[in-house]
Formats: C-alpha cells, structure tokens, sequence
C-alpha cells in the first residue's frame, strides 16, 4: 500500500503554531497527538509519486478547528490537488460524528456556541475518517479507533481494594438532566454503597490525600466509564491498561475493532437506563469470570497501546483486491497470543501432512545458539508466549544451552514455552524453564505416561499454562493448494478464515544460517521444503508491523497451502500426505523417502478444522 501525503499542511510553522494553540485552549493535546502519530506511521507507506498512491492523507487538526468551528475547507481546496484520484484520509477525533448528528448530541438551543454546530457539507465519499466517535451509523468507510494513551504513565502496584469506583466530572456544562453525566451521576453516587465514586476532590477528600485517576482504577477491580459529550472515552483504555475491567455505559457506542479483540473478554456493557442498577449487577458477575477478565487483561495490554491501534487502522483502509480484503480481515503477528520460534526441523515422528512438513525437507538443521539468542531479544517487547518449537525441540543437541538463554533473556516464566511430543532427558531443565506448554505425544506410547505428568504436575500442581493431548490427531493436508481448488474471490475468502491465522502463531526460523520472520509459521515451512527464502529481517519488534506489511508473503503462500480449503485428510499415525498439482514438487519429495502420497480428488471439498484430537 502507497499513500501520498500532504506534507506542506503539517511542515508549516504557521499551520503548526495554530494547531498547538487550538490544541491549548480547548485541552486537546491528546487530539493533536492522534494527528502527529498517524502522519509518522503513514510515513512508512509514504509515495511521493501521486500517479501509484492508494490513498491520500490530509495531516490537518481537524479536532481542533471542530472545537473552534472552524472550517478547514479552504485549506483543503488550496493544498490538496488530488481530490479526485483516490479516497482522502482526515484524522477526526472530535467528541460527536463527523457527517450526521447523532441522537446524543447537544441541540443548537441548548448551547448555541457549542463546537462542531454544522456539519460540513464537503465532508463527502472521497474522505475517509479516522474517528474516535464510534456508533452505528459510523459510515462503512470511516475507521473507528480506541482513543489510546499518548504518553507513558506510571505503572501502579498495589492492592485491588476497591469493588468498583469512577473519578471524574460528574456533570458536564449543557448536557441535559437526564443525559448520563446531565445529573445521574449524583444521584449513582447517593445510592451506591460500594462504588467509589466523585469529583476529584471528593475523592481527595474521602482518601485523606490526593490521588492519581490511574492509581485509583489500579486499586479498582471494576471502573465505570460513562458516555460524556461523546459516546467514547479516555477511561475505558486507561482502565484495561491499569488492570481494572472497564463498565461500558455508554449506549449506541460500538466498540472498535470487534474483528481482533474478543470485548466480553474484557469489558462489561451496561445500558444506560440500568445506571441505578449496576452495583447488584456487578456483585452478581461470579468471581471466576472477574478472574478470568482480569487475567485477559493482564496478558493483552498490547491490544489498547499505540502500536497495535495504528498498524489496525492500516489494515481496515478499504482494499481494492480480493487479496487486501483478505488481508484486512487477518491477524497480524502483534495480535497473535503466541509467536513460534522454530529451532530445529529434526523430530522423532512423521505425522501425516505435517504443518511443518518436515518429511518433506531434504537436509536436517538445528538454530545455533547465537541465533536463538537474537531471536529472543527481537521478541523483548513482546507480552505473549514466545513458544520452543521444532520438530521436536528436545531432540535439538544444545536443547539445555537453548534453555538457558531463554530464562536470560525472557524472565517471565509463563511467557517461555514449550511445544513438543517428548522430552526425553530433559524433565528437569523443562521445569526450570517453561511456563507454558503443548504436549502432544501423538498417542506414543514411549510418552504418553511422561508427559502427562508432566502436564499434572506443571500445570495442575505449580499453575503453569498448558495443554496435553491424548491420543491421535487428525491432519488436513497442507498441500492441497487452495488455489488448485476454487475461483480468486471464494479463495481469498477462505484465505482470510484460516485456521493458522485465527489461532496459531507467526514464527521466527533459521533460513540457511539467517533469521528470517514469517506472518505464519506453515508459510515459514514451505520456504524450508522448497530451498526459497520470502522472510522478513528479525530485528528489534518486527512483529509490530501491521499484516498489510508481510502481503508479500501471504500473496505468495496463502493461495498454494491447503489450510484453508479445510479438506479431510488422515490419522497423524498413517504417514501419508494428500496434495494438488501445485505442490507435486514438494509430494515427491515424500514419495523418495518412502512415503505414501495421493492426489486429492477435488470433487472431495468437506469441511475439517486443520488439526482435531482424537481421544486414545
């Protein structure tokens, strides 16, 4: 993707100054922000050619001259030349929607100077929005953001003693009395018993000193997060990144990216008119579930920062092929709980259709020591599960040595893990190490009983993360490529459901001596099987880029892997790997080891998740 950028709007001292003062008067620095942080990561799509540009950004603080009513046509008109070649993007974060006046905004008579009073006219099908007002009738081109934090905060440890509270403006000027924060605050806060809840001074009063609002959400197990002039609000991310579940009361607000973020996961949505209710509705949630919330929280903070919020807007621009479609709809490695690092492709089985087909791969490899280390530290940013993969990464000949870089360089314990089918010596150095772990012995009998010890003991005495699988599996094939079996647009459909994406990991190999990062790790392995190298540098945060940054790869692996097609294939244990014409390459390489191979008849297009345990 190319966007051409007007940069003369936002390299001008004269624009700049007038920006910094709307942004002064009115409080909207956060706004400005949003402006300044959207322009740098559009720098990294940056053409400067307008003839081969997808989209056209307009860095203007359209925020600011809302809150001022200022109409920032004529500077549209005298700088932006290129209005009819392709869509405009605007940031526009103001409190209410941007082209039709919604049901919860002020009347003109009840605050004739209110800001944003007219719409504008111009505001037409050639901008798209960037907005922070996210309702149902948000148009379908717009792109609805969480408002995330612009700067660094303290990180509070402390007690959760506190069931649930909200600091803040109870009322707000001109809103009317029925209006959440018209007046219903006050009355929330004369009948509830064991919510926290006032002005700041209130608040300062009751605690005997003052107190920052994120140490009080840091101390609350529930925050309320009330509509204001808009439906969206700073609280809601403040409180998920200060560990506290958010109480969404703010009807009609949708939140945004619903496709990447699972919210009953970590929030709780509360109508408006059950305000007065919401302490027994709180008390009746079961502690498991709040625990449950909470841990959510605790290992998904990525999902409300910066980062993640700015590489979403990238991926949800409107796309213009069935491929980018796809691609918008994807996860990309920064979403992914877990990213695999590949340490070796030597395993003591030879499951039928191997995601990592490692029958396929002539020539038997192992990560060096020094690379899994530089590997680990490109990872350093990284909240998930950093998972030990092969093969099988116990059979590795420095597997101890791997170990001990891995506690010197990740020090949380939960996020080191293990992926294997047995360990074979190394019981010892696994408990001191992981945290995490997939046991799978395929039903062998050498480590049925092994592993699920070790599963009894890791997970179910100490707590650990974990799962162990008994019995078979069942394999969908790889090599039924995708495109061998339907027309472009119900391919990249598929593509854009795969099991791979929706649930596994991206992954970091060695690629003949080199670290290379893929956006999954079955398109990692048939870079391995065919001797091509289509990775990514692994540098410091490579997995931050949005998913639209490796299309390289999913255009060139996606449409010759079987994975989405989701046909039947067989038992772990058959050792055979069903394929279409395009990957006859790769199946003949099975043939010469011994394997049994068979061609897929294409007329067989059932319906099967890639891989489904069968009890033994």
């Amino acid at each position: 993707m190319k966007i051409f950028i007007y940069n003369d709007l936002i390299n001008n001292s004269l624009i700049e100054s007038g920006n910094i003062a709307l942004a002064k008067r009115d409080r909207l620095e956060p706004h400005l922000q949003y402006l300044h942080d959207i322009y740098e990561y559009f720098q990294k799509f940056e053409t400067t050619n307008p003839e081969e540009a997808d989209y056209f950004f307009i860095p203007l603080f359209v925020a600011g001259m809302q809150f001022s009513n200022l109409d920032p046509a004529p500077l549209i008109r005298e700088h932006c030349k290129y209005l009819a070649k392709a869509k405009h993007i605007l940031v526009s974060t103001g409190d209410v929607g941007q082209r039709e006046e919604s049901r919860h905004e002020m009347t003109h008579e009840a605050n004739p100077i209110r800001a944003y009073d007219k719409k504008w006219k111009w505001m037409d099908d050639r901008f798209i929005l960037i907005a922070l007002e996210s309702l149902p009738t948000l148009h379908k081109q717009d792109i609805a953001i969480l408002p995330y934090q612009t700067k660094e905060t303290e990180a509070y440890d402390c007690e959760r003693d506190i069931f649930a509270s909200f600091m803040g403006t109870m009322t707000q000027l001109h809103l009317p009395g029925d209006h959440i924060r018209g007046g219903r605050l006050v009355e929330l806060q004369a009948k509830a018993k064991e919510i926290f809840i006032g002005w700041p001074q209130e608040v300062t009063h009751r605690m005997g000193e003052e107190i920052h609002p994120h140490k009080l959400m840091a101390r609350s197990v529930f925050t309320l997060c009330p509509a204001g002039y808009g439906r969206w609000s700073f609280r809601f991310v403040e409180a998920l990144l200060n560990g506290s579940i958010p109480i969404l009361l703010s009807d009609d607000y949708v939140l945004p990216f619903a496709d990447k973020i699972q919210w009953e996961d970590y929030c709780i949505k509360v109508e408006e008119k059950d305000l007065f209710n919401v302490e027994e509705i709180l008390k009746s949630i079961p502690q498991d579930q709040i625990l449950k919330m909470q841990e959510k929280i605790k290992n998904s903070k990525h999902l409300f920062t910066k980062g993640f919020i700015l590489s979403c807007i990238v991926e949800k621009l409107p796309a213009k092929s069935y491929a980018d479609i796809a691609i918008g709809k994807m996860r990309s490695p920064e979403a992914m709980h877990i990213v695999c690092v590949d340490v070796t492709n030597k395993c003591d089985l030879a499951c039928s259709n191997c995601t990592r087909l490692l029958a396929n791969q002539e020539t038997r490899w192992e990560m060096s020591v020094e690379n899994f280390r530089l590997a680990l530290q490109s990872l350093k940013n990284y909240k998930g599960i950093i998972a030990m993969i092969g093969g099988n990464p116990c059979v590795h000949t420095k597997f101890a040595e791997l170990c001990q870089v891995f506690r010197e360089e990740i020090p949380n314990q939960f996020q080191r893990g293990l992926w294997t089918n047995n360990y074979f010596k190394h019981r010892e150095v696994i408990e001191q190490t992981f945290g995490a772990l997939n046991l799978n012995p395929h039903n062998m009998e050498r480590a049925n009983e092994k592993l699920k010890d070790l599963h009894d003991v890791m997970v179910k005495q100490k707590g650990f993360h974990g799962g162990y699988y008994v019995g078979n599996s069942h394999h969908a094939p790889l090599l039924t490529a995708v495109k061998d079996l339907y027309p472009e647009k119900e391919m990249w459909d598929k593509i854009s459901r795969c099991d791979i994406n929706k649930d596994w990991s991206a992954s970091i190999i060695e690629n003949k001596g080199q670290l290379r990062a893929y956006f999954c790790e079955v398109a990692a392995s048939f870079d391995l099987v065919r001797g091509e190298d289509h990775g990514h540098p692994v540098v410091l945060d490579w997995w931050k880029k949005p998913l639209s940054a490796f299309s390289d790869q999913v255009k060139h692996f996606c449409t010759g892997c079987g994975v989405p097609a989701r046909l039947r294939g067989n038992m772990d244990n058959e050792e055979i790997d069903t394929y279409t014409k395009s990957n006859a390459d790769i199946a003949q390489k099975s043939l010469a080891k011994g394997r049994k191979i068979q061609l897929l008849d294409v007329e067989n297009k059932l319906n099967h998740k890639v891989t489904e345990y069968f009890a033994g």
